[in-house]
């Protein structure tokens, strides 16, 4: 089953405009429920944003049933990481070289739920660390932390570290 995104009149955020095609973007990969494409203002040298299609408004809007969802974010991460020349994600977020999160309130910037993917770590500059930390914080996450805590289940996947 296909899962539209929502029109940007029921989503008002930018997520929501560049999913109806009103605002461009660098898309790096799209399926039925997901969308990743690159931050407009990167940390890095690599950083995509993986975004569902239907709108979630932040982590903490999680639900044990979409777990499957956040399975699906983490795995689309992965293969882009991979395709970028990373060869073991999970050396990589072990060794802080490669970061996966989500803020948490009150660092939020986009109420549409999105997964940052981020390499090399650290971040390019002073204020870019503050926002994602080379080790995760209180206000940016693991997806195994959301998971655990919104959606009530450990996340399985293949390269969680």
């Amino acid at each position: 089953m296909s899962i539209e995104a929502e029109p940007s009149s029921r989503n008002p955020t930018v997520f929501g405009r560049i999913l109806d095609g009103s605002l461009p973007a660098t898309v790096v990969e799209e399926t039925d429920s997901l969308l990743a494409f690159h931050d407009i203002a990167p940390a890095s040298e690599n950083h995509v944003l993986v975004i569902p299609k239907r709108r979630i408004a932040h982590p903490g809007a999680l639900t044990p049933a979409d777990l499957p969802l956040l399975r699906e974010m983490v795995e689309a991460a992965e293969r882009i990481a991979r395709a970028r020349g990373v060869a073991d994600v999970r050396a990589a977020r072990e060794a802080g070289t490669l970061s996966l999160g989500f803020h948490l309130w009150p660092c939020l910037s986009v109420y549409h739920l999105h997964l940052h993917l981020i390499f090399p770590m650290p971040a390019r500059s002073c204020i870019a660390r503050l926002k994602f930390p080379q080790a995760y914080a209180s206000y940016y996450v693991p997806p195994e932390a959301v998971a655990e805590r919104f959606c009530g289940a450990a996340l399985v996947h293949g390269d969680a570290p």
